[in-house]
């Protein structure tokens, strides 16, 4: 009982002075935050170069962060990166992301993160880089279609189908896509065509067939495309090596 209490006095403390741009503070009170951040297990990186060097990275991987901890991170407008990968942060803890508007790269891999949270991340259209876990539905992929400046987008994993494709085709500076592991078929695949930036395009485990390639043949950029256990045939792959020649393709056929 003593330690939770101490806990939630300490949470406390850092929260109030969260509230707070860390960005412009005296050295002391950054100091105080990142000492805050390294107590939960996690690392800090600073930008060196400005005057004030401002926290510009987070890693929380494997910590013990918990919601109410990531309040600490309110106060900082120039978070470019942040890894939450393997932690408990719930949909309740996002809310406390809103006002990161630098914020580039959000890694959310193994977290409890559902539908209802990725809509705390609507407002950070400067995103690049998100791996949004693996407990995410159509409704989820829903809450990403503003975020246009997204270039790496890891939804694999996840119980979403064709539908949740639609909600990609305004995501035109993609250039890393995962859908493994998901339930998309053929028919989904039209709504990539659009996404002519896109470099790595990952079906690993999906029910495309050859048929769905044919949707394909206009990303010109493609550099590696992962067809492993789909259920596109050698004949199929054939045809995409040949309309895309540019572009290494991995299968079940050499």
């Amino acid at each position: 009982m003593r330690r939770a209490i101490l806990r939630v006095l300490v949470v406390g403390l850092a929260l109030a002075a969260a509230g707070r741009t860390w960005a412009g503070e005296p050295s002391s009170d950054r100091d105080k935050l990142i000492g805050a951040i390294e107590k939960l297990g996690g690392q800090v990186q600073t930008d060196s170069a400005s005057p004030d060097k401002p926290i510009v990275s987070v890693n929380l991987l494997f910590s013990k962060a918990a919601d109410a901890d990531l309040a600490l991170l309110a106060g900082l407008p120039a978070l470019q990166t942040l890894d939450l990968g393997r932690t408990k942060i719930t949909d309740d803890g996002l809310k406390h992301l809103k006002a990161l508007s630098s914020l580039r790269s959000l890694n959310l891999a193994g977290t409890v993160v559902t539908d209802k949270g990725l809509a705390h991340l609507e407002g950070l259209t400067g995103l690049k880089r998100l791996n949004v876990g693996k407990r995410i539905t159509n409704d989820g992929v829903a809450h990403l279609k503003g975020l246009v400046a997204l270039e790496d987008l890891d939804i694999a994993g996840n119980k979403i189908n064709d539908d949740a494709l639609r909600y990609l085709t305004g995501l035109t500076r993609l250039r890393r896509l995962d859908l493994s592991n998901t339930q998309i078929t053929d028919q989904g695949l039209k709504n990539l065509k659009g996404l002519t930036e896109l470099k790595e395009l990952f079906f690993y485990a999906t029910k495309i067939t050859d048929a769905g390639l044919e949707h394909l043949k206009g990303l010109g950029n493609l550099k590696y495309l992962d067809l492993s256990a789909t259920k596109v045939t050698e004949k199929g792959v054939k045809a995409i090596k040949k309309d895309l020649p540019k572009t290494t393709v991995f299968s079940n056929f050499r």
